[in-house]
């Protein structure tokens, strides 16, 4: 068994067939995070130099064991927003599902996992993660034809298409150029598929202008700012359509890689050690924005998601950073941002208090005010006031109450898109609401569905004489008091009855879908309708 070290001078490894392979799907900022840490950790084998001065292996390293993992220590040191085991769990599962697709050049392919295997030791603290075997020969005794890249770099990196560009222009570095067509380049970085027609994948970011907006303009932003390359893109044309691109590859003489800031850095809101034209870059946008996962479409005058080009709706945390983005205030800083998004973090999820139009408010009157000479400390000291008011239940509190403004003042109006977070939560949460009042049975604490599953459970385990614990056990504690209310209605003799009514009643207001179930139309319908009839 490994024990993991953690450090962010070790170097990553792999073969060139690795770098050139096919995801099928993207990896995640956390995912990536964890296979490169653990990737930085395989021990090269023992070489011995030859008289022609080349490199020979004196021992060859069969297999690698499972590594050690510490998951508070590990998951801190790599940034995680929730160093614990749940979220460490959480990713490691969704890794375990991403597959990679190697393809030679007589067209044989072959297709395997990341990782095959994790498990977590409870009273250590400790999970274990084993590395496919069929990853080994792409990792151990490379003697040849492999890329090798530093942990700082790949960890530095926000977008999840950074590292495979990144990794992709490493290996041909000392070419200095690499042309690769635009479908192709897509398979390489696991641009999501969003469907199959009639066999032919269709990818999420199917334009090219979105491709290259909200994928590649990222990463190659991305590496020029952290890596040891300045690279640039020339498009290719086929008709008049972009068909082909060649990345040109050169090392920066105005960096140091030593130099670049670390994911520390980022997220303490410092700037680290980056060069000038670095430094004007990451002011233009805020370190703070840079970890911001949207971007602003001009054309349609919405946020959408960077990793997979569709429009949001604005909930929690994204929508506390869009709160503060959309103000395009100048002249806050990156620690400043970032203690105005934990207070408004205390008051995102409180209904009755209107903080979207309140915050709007509060940033629009101190950029207008010459006399407020300490923006940063007038904002951050009116929100401890307001965050404090609404804790404490006041969510009728108004900035101008706390500014002593009288009467009306103007600011402009938030967008209709600005709020369709909170209104789709709460259609959300009453569709939910709806679909329960519906399959209740009269006024009981039985539903259509709990009442299947009943008797089911007693018909399989055949408990229909059972006494009532025995029957507890078997279908759950949580079934208590719905099993109170089944054994009623049913020594009575009108439950089938009264299911069979209420099946027929939602059945012909046309909430049941063919296979018997409440349909998502269906409750948009009710609700929909319910709206109409409160206007």
């Amino acid at each position: 068994m490994n024990e993991i070290k953690l450090s962010k001078d070790f170097l990553v490894t792999v073969h060139n067939d690795l770098v050139q392979a096919r995801f099928t799907d993207s990896l995640t900022i956390n995912e990536q995070k964890i296979l490169f840490a653990v990737l930085s950790n395989i021990e090269p084998p023992e070489f011995d130099i030859d008289k022609d001065g080349k490199r020979v292996i004196k021992e060859p390293v069969k297999e690698i064991e499972p590594f050690r993992v510490p998951i508070k220590d590990f998951t801190e040191w790599l940034g995680f927003k929730d160093p614990n085991y749940a979220a460490f769990k959480s990713t490691v599962k969704k890794l375990m599902k991403k597959l990679i697709e190697i393809q030679q050049p007589d067209g044989s392919w072959e297709v395997f996992q990341w990782v095959t295997k994790s498990s977590y030791i409870a009273k250590e603290g400790i999970a274990e993660i084993k590395l496919s075997p069929e990853l080994y020969p792409y990792l151990l005794n490379l003697e040849k034809n492999f890329t090798t890249t530093k942990l700082n770099v790949l960890l530095s990196f926000k977008s999840i298409y950074s590292s495979r560009l990144y990794q992709l222009v490493k290996k041909w570095e000392k070419i200095g150029s690499w042309k690769v067509e635009v479908e192709e380049l897509k398979k390489l970085l696991g641009v999501p598929i969003a469907k199959e027609v009639n066999g032919k994948k269709i990818y999420r970011l199917a334009q090219y202008g979105h491709f290259k907006q909200r994928a590649l303009d990222v990463a190659i932003k991305e590496i020029n700012i952290h890596s040891e390359f300045d690279i640039t893109m020339v498009e290719h044309k086929t008709v008049r359509k972009i068909t082909a691109l060649t990345f040109n590859i050169k090392k920066s003489k105005k960096k140091k890689l030593e130099d670049q800031k670390t994911p520390e850095s980022t997220q303490n809101g410092t700037e680290g050690n980056a060069g000038e034209d670095t430094k004007k870059s990451i002011e233009s946008s805020g370190i703070y924005a840079e970890s911001f996962k949207l971007a602003y479409e001009q054309k349609s005058r919405k946020y959408y998601d960077k990793v997979t080009g569709e429009f949001v709706l604005f909930d929690d945390e994204e929508r506390v950073k869009a709160i503060i983005l959309n103000n395009k205030f100048k002249g806050i800083g990156n620690d400043a941002c970032y203690t105005i998004e934990k207070l408004l973090m205390k008051i995102i999820n409180i209904p009755s208090f209107k903080i979207s139009q309140e915050v709007h408010f509060l940033f629009m009157y101190t950029n207008g005010s010459p006399t407020i000479k300490q923006p940063e400390a007038f904002i951050i000291s009116k929100l401890n006031q307001l965050v404090e008011n609404v804790l404490k239940g006041n969510t009728d509190i108004q900035v101008k109450d706390l500014i002593n403004i009288k009467g009306d003042n103007k600011v402009e109006v938030l967008p209709d898109w600005w709020f369709e977070g909170e209104a789709s939560k709460r259609v959300s949460e009453r569709k939910k609401q709806i679909a329960f009042e519906l399959e209740r049975l009269g006024d009981s604490r039985l539903t259509l569905r709990n009442a299947r599953y009943i008797q089911l459970m007693i018909s399989v385990k055949k408990l229909s004489d059972a006494d009532d614990q025995i029957v507890l056990e078997s279908i759950g504690q949580d079934f208590k008091g719905a099993y109170e209310d089944y054994k009623k209605l049913n020594d009575i003799g009108i439950l089938e009855k009264m299911m069979d009514s209420k099946k027929e009643e939602l059945n012909s207001l046309g909430y049941l879908d063919p296979d018997g179930k409440i349909s998502d139309e269906a409750l948009t319908k009710i609700y929909q309708n319910e709206l109409k009839s409160s206007a």
